[in-house]
């Protein structure tokens, strides 16, 4: 919780297009250029096998670290893809595995913007009055945690099971960003801005950040939402978190050997 509290399917589909994944419906190829599995990330080819099911043809190591990344929960064996351009709509899109490498499509969702644009951009009008869940993954923990902000036109007080500061001053950039004004009391000077980049019915994606060259990019690393639900919030995070602690941070096909204390993989 270091950072901020001490800091104050896809459809019968004629193209599946997205800056991270596509679908070439003539070949029936589906590109992931990042899917997290644990600690680690791969670029994955699928290939459609009819009615909605893939099977994964190759995976290696992704050295795409700037990209939206997919990911696979083993424990669940549930794929999620949270950003899918499908023509001129976005999906969110989630898979299933069903053994030897091959996924079928339990749910396409169409994503709906927070403010009925394509690019939401945050102002006082909208925060004003809102309650938002920040769910984000701390590394060095490699926990998924959340906090709770709620605004007014000019404050917000922010907090957590053990920490709590009141009526912290913010505004809101030209760009559209929320921008923390001279911390006070123990809120991080190094996490300032906050840009929305994808808008779902459940969340705002977003980078929260103290680097100004970070808010240039349109994509984040898929780790940190403002969700509009409590309940949805901790579901999230209980599944994220439940999956980290099944696994060990180990990475398919290696599993958690018990009696060895370590991962490899058991025949």
């Amino acid at each position: 919780m270091k950072k901020k509290i001490l800091m104050a399917g896809l459809c019968v589909l004629p193209l599946l297009a997205s800056a991270n994944d596509s679908f070439d419906a003539v070949t029936g190829n589906l590109l992931i250029p990042k899917v997290n599995v644990g600690a680690e990330s791969y670029e994955v080819n699928m290939q459609h096998q009819g009615n909605l099911v893939f099977k994964v043809i190759s995976a290696v190591p992704s050295a795409n670290s700037e990209m939206l990344a997919d990911t696979f929960d083993a424990m669940t064996g549930v794929l999620s893809m949270p950003s899918v351009d499908v023509g001129a709509d976005n999906y969110q899109v989630e898979m299933m595995h069903q053994g030897n490498l091959v996924f079928a499509v339990t749910a396409a969702n169409l994503h709906s913007d927070a403010t009925g644009e394509a690019d939401f951009k945050f102002s006082t009008d909208w925060l004003n009055g809102k309650t938002l869940y920040n769910v984000y993954y701390e590394s060095d923990e490699e926990q998924w945690f959340l906090i709770t902000q709620i605004f007014t036109d000019s404050t917000f007080t922010i907090f957590d099971s053990s920490n709590r500061f009141e009526n912290q001053p913010y505004s809101i950039t030209n760009e559209g960003y929320i921008y923390f004004l001279s911390p006070q009391n123990n809120i991080d000077t190094e996490h300032r801005w906050v840009k929305a980049i994808n808008n779902s019915d459940d969340y705002i994606e977003i980078i929260w950040t103290g680097d100004t060259q970070q808010l240039s990019q349109g994509t984040s690393d898929g780790k940190e939402f403002y969700y509009f639900d409590l309940q949805t919030a901790e579901s999230f995070i209980n599944a994220q978190n439940a999956g980290i602690n099944a696994s060990h941070g180990c990475v398919s096909p290696e599993t958690w050997h018990a009696a060895m204390g370590h991962c490899m993989i058991q025949m």
